[in-house]
């Protein structure tokens, strides 16, 4: 299922976009949480569960003019701030491999 499908479906109270998109970005948005965010392991569901989220709660402001890969990538920042806010950064280096998962 394409994405522009995924969100139609979304839009029309279906869940089997959101499970399609969910799995499609889930991997590159927990390496870039992991690797370019520093969050640490043991809160990366955490903050990968809240884009999700926020993404579910505002799918209708969606643009179709923008990648769904950047808006969740907009909103990935926005969560991490927020988790940064919440949270006294420590340095967590962490040495990143793509194939990770």
């Amino acid at each position: 299922m394409m994405d522009d499908h995924a969100l139609e479906d979304i839009r029309n109270q279906g869940q089997k976009g959101f499970l399609i998109l969910y799995k499609r970005y889930v991997k590159s948005l927990c390496y870039h949480v992991l690797c370019k965010y520093h969050i640490p392991k043991d809160s990366v569901d955490e903050v990968l569960q809240e884009i999700f989220l926020k993404f579910f709660q505002n799918i209708e402001s969606f643009s179709s003019d923008c990648r769904i890969s950047t808006w969740l990538n907009q909103i990935a920042t926005s969560v991490v701030s927020d988790y940064w806010r919440k949270n006294a950064k420590e340095d967590h280096s962490v040495e990143c491999d793509r194939n990770f998962m």
